[in-house]
């Protein structure tokens, strides 16, 4: 019977892609929606092949039909110099420079008077139905190119911004 508890076992892990913006990133856009890039896979995290990222290191790429929650954070910090009034939105976009359609539960704002060096972080969470041949992207939107994507250094592995997908299963 050790077969059947293998086959229960593997029919029962969740298939993840962990990636991590490792490296600071200074926004130079404002007022407009800009792709996070530089993804770092986590392959200790990470598991199956439902969901993958592509070699642009931005888009992560759907190969099996499915509910898939999307989760992570962003870590930013003020560096202007002044206390700024700072506005700093995140969203998922499926099939990007296709179809474009923003998924809605993704979509997260905050805006408020930041200190300068203030830290705050952004998490956003979303679910959606997507199918193989999906892509899906994360992007940032800021008023202010005085804002860092990062995470202090008095942490082992610093990190400043995440993206987390699942393949949660099928429909039934």
């Amino acid at each position: 019977m050790p077969y059947i508890q293998e086959w229960i076992e593997s029919s029962f892990i969740r298939e993840t892609l962990k990636a991590h913006r490792i490296t600071s990133e200074t926004p130079t856009v404002t007022s407009s929606f800009v792709d996070c890039s530089g993804f770092a896979v986590i392959d200790a995290e990470s598991s199956g092949d439902a969901v993958t990222m592509n070699a642009d290191n931005k888009t992560i790429e759907i190969s099996r039909d499915g509910i898939y929650s999307l989760s992570g954070c962003f870590h930013f910090q003020n560096n202007s110099g002044s206390n700024i009034s700072l506005q700093v939105g995140l969203r998922l976009v499926k099939n990007p420079g296709t179809e474009d359609v923003e998924m809605k539960c993704s979509q997260r704002y905050v805006g408020f008077d930041q200190q300068d060096g203030g830290e705050n972080n952004l998490e956003y969470n979303a679910t959606d139905y997507l199918e193989a041949g999906d892509t899906v992207r994360l992007q940032y939107y800021v008023n202010s190119t005085d804002v860092e994507f990062y995470s202090s250094n008095i942490f082992d592995n610093p990190v400043a911004y995440t993206l987390i997908a699942n393949w949660e299963g099928v429909k039934s």
